[in-house]
């Protein structure tokens, strides 16, 4: 009798351990399961925040989009305090510049004093722009900044590998 009641309390003991070890093998895997969960949603969330991160950057380049109509009707006349400046002063200069049309797609300005030359590089996104409106922004650019800049002689527009000079 002894016999069979420590076989029964062995196994009753070796049952309790086979669930326990069971019920915790099922946490861990519960657990697994939402670690998946919180995984998959992180993925969705990136991918919605990429998607609207491309749609922003759609819409400001639409914003930043000139148009003829836009250079032909701009308000030059908001420039005279920008009247007579020189090239030599860079802060003036690239202030007078951005406040022009097209002024926010100037990514960089460069002033050779010497040769009493202004050059105005363009973002990448003014290379995809119009052709038609990027001559004439650039036309009137150039000749607003020759009317205003005491000792400038030339203007000269890099847009991706091109250069146009005025």
């Amino acid at each position: 009798m002894k016999r069979k009641s420590v076989q029964a309390a062995g196994a009753a003991v070796l049952l309790t351990v086979s669930l326990t070890g069971c019920s915790g093998v099922q946490e861990a895997a519960d657990q697994v399961g939402g670690v998946a969960d919180q995984a998959e949603s992180a993925a969705t969330q990136a991918q919605d925040a990429a998607e609207q991160a491309g749609q922003l950057w759609s819409d400001a380049r639409e914003v930043s989009e000139l148009t003829v109509e836009q250079v032909n009707s701009f308000d030059w006349s908001s420039l005279e305090e920008h009247w007579g400046i020189y090239l030599g002063n860079n802060s003036e200069v690239t202030q007078f510049l951005r406040s022009m049309p097209s002024g926010p797609d100037m990514e960089s300005f460069e002033i050779k004093g010497e040769d009493g030359t202004l050059v105005v590089n363009y973002g990448d996104q003014a290379a995809e722009a119009d052709p038609a409106v990027l001559w004439e922004t650039m036309q009137s650019v150039a000749a607003q900044a020759k009317e205003h800049v005491e000792n400038l002689k030339k203007v000269e527009f890099r847009v991706g590998d091109e250069i146009h000079t005025f």
